[in-house]
């Protein structure tokens, strides 16, 4: 074989190697704990924040009588199938609260997704003139409640667009790391009768939620992703 052909060989193996990892990337895995500094932090006024503590893929959510939005930006899809993926455990729980009632609804951890498809800013008009964002449709997983896991429910605080879904209520909390997947369309779809604007889905956010009850819990979460 001569040295001109093998650097023919050499460089086609390059560009197939580059367009496969371009088209790996363009199928839109997002790993959304890459970036500390994508997050951004929405503290609840008068109440105590819950502190977020980043450790390579890892986010420890502690919650000490404390409540608070942790939040990022995702990339536009390129598939219409996305599933949102993730890993999760409690370390220390707290004792389970109805999700439906509004003072009433800590939870140890929970996972979401916010749609800029209407609405005024999360936290109300005057939060959006300082940058927050404007949530119309949201989606939220929860780990804890009383109410059988599979139950969806809508949002108390906001329940004409938000719905929450009780995917795990162990009280004694998690043996180990649990693993979820979730079909973004469908979950959607079952939620609120028709199919998302996928456009539309520009944030992801987790928090963790004991003030009411002023207890204390600790979880973490990991391989939180975007697939596609």
């Amino acid at each position: 074989m001569t040295r001109s052909l093998i650097l023919f060989y050499a460089v086609c193996w390059l560009i197939l190697t580059g367009l496969a990892m371009g088209s790996r990337a363009l199928a839109g895995e997002q790993n959304l704990l890459t970036g500390q500094h994508s997050w951004k932090q929405i503290d609840v006024r008068n109440k105590r924040p819950t502190d977020f503590r980043f450790s390579k893929d890892v986010i420890e959510v502690v919650a000490d009588g404390s409540v608070a939005f942790l939040y990022r930006e995702i990339r536009p899809f390129m598939s219409t199938k996305p599933r949102l993926e993730w890993q999760w455990r409690i370390d220390r729980n707290i004792p389970a609260t109805d999700q439906s009632v509004p003072k009433k609804d800590d939870r140890p951890l929970a996972v979401h997704l916010w749609f800029e498809d209407g609405g005024i800013s999360l936290l109300g008009s005057v939060t959006a003139l300082l940058g927050r964002p404007r949530v119309g449709h949201l989606i939220t997983y929860v780990w804890g409640g009383k109410r059988p896991e599979g139950t969806i429910l809508p949002n108390p605080h906001y329940p004409e667009k938000g719905v929450i879904i009780i995917l795990r209520n162990d009280p004694a909390g998690s043996d180990g790391w649990q693993s979820e997947s979730r079909d973004i369309v469908a979950d959607f779809k079952t939620s609120f009768g028709s199919n998302p604007k996928l456009s539309t889905l520009r944030y992801v956010a987790v928090s963790g939620d004991t003030d009411d009850s002023q207890t204390s819990s600790r979880s973490r979460l990991r391989h939180f992703r975007i697939t596609e």
